[in-house]
């Protein structure tokens, strides 16, 4: 659907997880999944190795589950580093935040909004794309309001397909925020080209 629209985007992986086949969004993705990924040009985003809670786990334990997922990034074959990061859950803490500051150039929740002058780049803004289409004309309003300001939006959603998962959407509700965003003259870019279009090299780490 991306190459449809000749766009890319961010896959943010739990390498841990990989080859899982029951979850609460259905099988996991496999090797040749990531390497098909790769080669069409999308960015590989890190997600801790094992899905770590920042809530629950020690600072300390969510650092090594990092420090494993990039191990194993590298080890696989599928690129030397990770540059972005998605808090699992959407859970940082400030002992997180600090800690994590170094290791990427940008890091994203799950708080809803358009990032702008003086974005956490921590802890980005981002609008979830579930379900079947009800919440369409709000993110028609986010996107023309992103328009306006010149801000940046980030979306996410997590398996795609026709009867997806409640952490998921339809094909038909992906397809239509993509072309949204497509006729509002929105460019839609991979999180850390996104990042370097934005903030510029100034910003990063």
């Amino acid at each position: 659907m991306l190459g449809h629209f000749g766009v890319k985007a961010t896959y943010y992986v739990s390498l841990g997880l990989m080859d899982v086949e029951r979850s609460s969004v259905g099988p996991m993705f496999r090797l040749d999944d990531l390497r098909a990924v790769m080669a069409a040009g999308h960015e590989l985003g890190c997600h801790t190795f094992d899905h770590a809670d920042a809530w629950t786990c020690s600072v300390a334990q969510f650092m090594d589950s990092i420090s494993r997922n990039g191990a194993c990034l590298a080890r696989l074959g599928c690129g030397s580093r990770f540059r972005s990061f998605s808090y699992p859950k959407g859970q940082a803490t400030p002992g997180t935040k600090t800690a994590i500051e170094s290791r990427f150039e940008c890091c994203r929740g799950i708080y809803p909004g358009i990032n702008a002058s003086g974005a956490d780049v921590n802890l980005l803004k981002a609008c979830s794309i579930y379900g079947h289409g009800a919440s369409l004309e709000r993110l028609h309003k986010l996107i023309r309001a992103n328009c306006a300001v010149g801000g940046w939006l980030v979306f996410y959603t997590h398996d795609v397909s026709t009867q997806p998962s409640r952490f998921g959407c339809t094909t038909d509700f992906l397809s239509r925020v993509i072309d949204a965003s497509l006729g509002a003259g929105a460019t839609i870019l991979p999180v850390s080209s996104a990042f370097d279009l934005a903030f510029g090299t100034s910003a990063g780490k």
